[in-house]
């Protein structure tokens, strides 16, 4: 339950920019490693080859991600495009709304915990 209503949250703040916290976080992170094929992006988004594949059609469509050629020609590598650089820029502010709202509707103590959380499996999940 706890996950819906963070991503209400966030969505909610960002459906202004057209974009989903979900797809977001892909963006970003195409946008932070360059040259990443969409196996990886499911990996370590740790999310489901087809729930990348759906977003990434969106993001594609949308122009702010676009293919380059890769190893083989199945595994084209994903850029994040002049307009996907802007987006990623602009989404910043609604972020932060969406940060602050999560922050009033959990509690600072809640948020922290799951910062917390979320670092200690970060840490975990690189040290593998």
């Amino acid at each position: 339950m706890l996950d819906r209503v963070l991503s209400r949250i966030f969505n909610d703040s960002l459906a202004p920019l057209g974009v989903r916290a979900s797809q977001l976080t892909v963006l970003a992170l195409i946008g932070a490693m360059e040259g990443l094929r969409a196996a990886d992006v499911a990996r370590y988004l740790e999310m489901d080859k087809s729930t990348v594949s759906r977003s990434l059609v969106l993001l594609k469509t949308r122009g702010w991600v676009a293919e380059s050629a890769g190893p083989t020609r199945k595994s084209p590598r994903l850029d994040v495009t002049t307009e996907g650089r802007a987006l990623l820029n602009e989404t910043l502010p609604f972020w932060r709304s969406a940060v602050e709202n999560a922050r009033e509707a959990l509690g600072e103590e809640s948020v922290e915990a799951l910062r917390g959380a979320a670092d200690s499996f970060l840490r975990l999940r690189a040290s593998q």
